[in-house]
């Protein structure tokens, strides 16, 4: 397999891969937020549904039939008042894929509408957010939705083949995520980084293993009469 990309240091070179097998951020990370999609042929997220946003809406908030005949006898709209209800107790975004020659998701609508459209949402419990950001709700809503994007944006990774390893001969590692265009919010620095520490440990490994050689060369090399004489 040709390196993506190959890196000189220290007189070594790491190579730069596309992990051809990464692992799934929805099966084997631990996730804070939950996405539940709908598709036809793909299986997407965490959640795969066969019925419909609405039903969906209906039985996580424990709405009953009665409720929603109640609001159709009121002029309400159902979907409106459930959706008003999920802003309430979740904190959730839409999620949206555009199927073209491989799938990409984000969590903002994409401007060809032929091939994309809704497919979903990631949402995480509003008390949930509180356990793990400090702040007012709107501030603590603010982080929640910041890292609801981030959870997204690894998973399009993921789905659009953007994960790499490297190999520098004695050392490999996989499975990070974003190239080195994702900036700050990939991952390829620290990647870069490893493979140089592993680089720098295999340098410092084999000197001290060459000194220790040399010295027990050097011991067995030294004539009788020059070794300091046992004690009486």
């Amino acid at each position: 397999m040709e390196p993506y990309e190959t890196i000189e240091y220290r007189g070594r070179e790491i190579g730069i891969f596309n992990d051809s097998d990464p692992m799934n951020p929805r099966k084997e990370y631990d996730n804070l937020g939950t996405m539940v999609c709908w598709h036809g042929r793909y299986n997407l997220g965490d959640e795969q549904r066969n019925d419909s946003a609405f039903d969906w809406m209906q039985e996580i908030l424990e709405v009953e039939e009665e409720t929603v005949d109640r609001w159709l006898e009121m002029d309400l709209v159902p979907s409106e008042r459930l959706e008003a209800m999920m802003e309430k107790k979740f904190i959730i975004l839409p999620l949206y894929l555009y199927d073209h020659s491989g799938i990409t998701m984000k969590t903002s609508a994409f401007s060809c509408g032929w091939d994309s459209g809704r497919v979903g949402f990631i949402y995480m419990l509003m008390k949930d957010a509180r356990k793990n950001w400090k702040g007012t709700a709107e501030e603590v809503k603010a982080k929640a939705l910041d890292y609801l994007r981030g959870e997204v944006k690894t998973y399009d990774m993921y789905l659009t083949g953007n994960v790499y390893g490297y190999d520098t001969g004695n050392d490999s590692c996989w499975g990070f995520y974003g190239s080195e265009s994702d900036g700050e919010d990939g991952s390829w620095n620290y990647m870069v980084q490893c493979a140089k520490d592993a680089i720098d440990w295999d340098i410092k490994h084999e000197r001290t293993e060459h000194f220790k050689a040399l010295k027990t060369q050097i011991k067995n090399h030294v004539p009788l009469r020059l070794r300091k004489p046992m004690a009486a």
